[in-house]
């Protein structure tokens, strides 16, 4: 692989998905099946992104509808003129991460983290068989959405330089019964530490990021969310 870093930079050009470290990408449907192949994503492997960073003196060559490359036509080969030329290829994959689960009865179980080695436990809820003595699954989910929605909220304040070390999250999960047990409700409150002194702008931003969180758009439609922000 060629480092993107020596390919020099782009330029004026523009297209493709977006710029990459002042570089525009451009993705060629009839290559990137090739490409994909050759990265492992067969037939029953994982779907690889690949992404083409264009250096400014490689020509841009025109993308047919459907995924095939011009044909020869009368001026001959549109590609004959074209000299080959650094292309960095980067493969876009979701990090994997694993969790192993052990179970030691009376319906708990022994959950470890895979790239750190901690270590936490499930029960069952005692309205379910279990003696409630520690989180289960079904509460981890809140947990889950709460952590998640803080967390993403926390990126944000870090990234623009708002001090809200301290804010506080409480989730409350409710579950249903019929059709089937599942989780029916989760209601999300937060008390943002000093969230007062944010205007109304920087707070909308954070409200969009915590609804925009992973777990928070991984849930069934079916399970309601209720989110109340005080900003204290």
């Amino acid at each position: 692989m060629i480092d993107s870093n020596k390919v020099p930079p782009a330029g004026g050009l523009t297209g493709g998905t977006g710029p990459v470290h002042g570089r525009p990408r451009f993705a060629f449907p009839y290559h990137s099946r090739k490409v994909g192949a050759r990265h492992g994503a067969g037939e029953g492997g994982s779907a690889a992104r690949i992404l083409l960073t264009i250096p400014e003196a490689l020509p841009i060559l025109p993308l047919i509808p459907g995924g095939a490359p011009p044909e020869k036509g009368p001026e001959g080969d549109p590609f004959a003129d074209v000299k080959p030329r650094a292309i960095t290829f980067r493969e876009e994959s979701t990090m994997a991460v694993e969790i192993r689960i052990a179970y030691e009865g009376e319906l708990r179980c022994r959950c470890e983290h895979g790239p750190s080695g901690k270590v936490l436990s499930t029960d069952a809820p005692v309205d379910n068989q279990g003696k409630g003595e520690s989180f289960s699954p079904t509460d981890l989910v809140a947990t889950a959405l709460g952590t998640c929605m803080m967390t993403v909220m926390g990126i944000l304040a870090k990234q623009k330089g708002y001090r809200i070390e301290g804010t506080t999250v409480t989730v409350v999960k409710e579950m249903v019964q019929e059709p089937f047990r599942r989780i029916g409700k989760l209601s999300v409150v937060f008390r943002v530490k000093n969230g007062a002194s944010l205007g109304a702008k920087e707070r909308k931003m954070l409200e969009q990021a915590a609804h925009a969180c992973p777990v928070h758009k991984s849930l069934h439609p079916d399970v309601q969310v209720s989110v109340v922000f005080h900003w204290e």
